[in-house]
């Protein structure tokens, strides 16, 4: 599962996690938290954490945007 795949749909790639370990799925799985009850200084501490669901993420960098010395690991994990 990348990163992408699960802010685009969380559904469908919480659905694919829960078919591939062989348990069952429930709507609350997109619901980490209540807004306001996630601890400060868990993870990114930003608007999107706090709202205690799953956001869409930012869009990727160009493939020229990208520094010479990532691009051997973007390239192996399929993002050039």
């Amino acid at each position: 599962m990348r990163y992408e795949s699960l802010t685009e749909d969380p559904e469908r790639e919480t659905r694919a996690v829960c078919e591939f370990l062989g348990i069952p799925w429930t709507r609350e799985m997109l619901e980490y938290g209540m807004p306001g009850v996630v601890t400060k200084g868990l993870g990114d501490w930003q608007d999107k954490i706090r709202s205690g669901s799953v956001q869409p993420g930012r869009a990727l960098p160009a493939p020229g945007e990208i520094p010479d010395a990532l691009r051997p690991m973007c390239r192996s994990w399929g993002y050039l």
